[in-house]
């Protein structure tokens, strides 16, 4: 990996910065010669409803190379993760799960189903 070709990650999110979202960027940020590009933008909320929603979802998520799910969020919107879910297997994107940052939670099996490594 050089500096002219970072890793395109994309991380789960549900259109604002939950704290492990966040967190998954600071362990990014801690390892040495790890090099991304962030291609993930939950600032970008759309208008237009679900469909417009799922546009801009699809498009973040083909921009990438890896997805990283904070296992966290998906109890907070099943749905949507699915649909991230569903989207990088589309796009043949690995899926990386990060256990929860201090807490306890317990994984769902179509999770864990889905994702190449916690």
């Amino acid at each position: 990996m050089s500096d002219s070709s970072p890793i395109r990650v994309f991380v789960s999110h549900l259109f604002e910065k939950h704290p492990d979202y966040l967190r998954v960027f600071e362990y990014l940020e801690s390892r040495d010669r790890f090099l991304y590009r962030n291609v993930s933008d939950p600032d970008r909320m759309p208008q237009g409803g679900k469909e417009a929603l799922k546009d801009e979802l699809r498009n973040q998520i083909k921009a990438a190379e890896v997805m990283v799910l904070p296992v966290s969020i998906y109890e907070l919107n099943p749905d949507l993760v699915t649909f991230q879910m569903d989207c990088a297997g589309a796009f043949s994107i690995p899926i990386v799960g990060v256990k929860s940052f201090g807490e306890t939670v317990i994984i769902q099996k179509i999770v864990l189903e889905r994702v190449a490594d916690i």
